[in-house]
């Protein structure tokens, strides 16, 4: 018993600094870890940024593209009046060849895509 009385606090010693040194190491490993999470969580951020300005730029592109195509586009209102009248001449052709009425003028729903409208 006296041999244990003398040998306990040297054994106790050991296995405090045993544990300390445990405990740091777990500490150490934490922090590194947190460490390598932190630079995780910035590259993804980073990415995430990159890609929504480059999906932005994209956005933007394809909107200037099609407002130079709108730009581009132009309508000739006398080419509009000249297909309009032709379509009308043909279809006042089509009804008098169909019914023989070849003095008469066809009826205003011929010339409205056959909608008759009254007036």
């Amino acid at each position: 018993m006296r041999q244990l009385d003398r040998t306990a606090p040297e054994i106790l010693r050991v296995a405090a600094a045993r544990h300390a040194a445990g405990v740091q190491q777990l500490e150490k490993a934490v922090r590194e870890k947190e460490h390598i999470s932190a630079a995780t969580v910035d590259t993804i951020e980073r990415s995430l940024g990159s890609l929504e300005s480059h999906h932005e730029g994209r956005l933007a592109a394809g909107q200037q593209t099609l407002v130079e195509k709108l730009n581009a586009v132009t309508i000739d209102p006398a080419a509009v009046q000249a297909k309009a009248v032709e379509s009308m001449l043909d279809g006042w052709e089509r009804t008098l060849s169909k019914g023989g009425q070849h003095d008469a003028a066809p009826s205003r729903g011929a010339v409205d895509g056959g909608v008759d409208q009254k007036t």
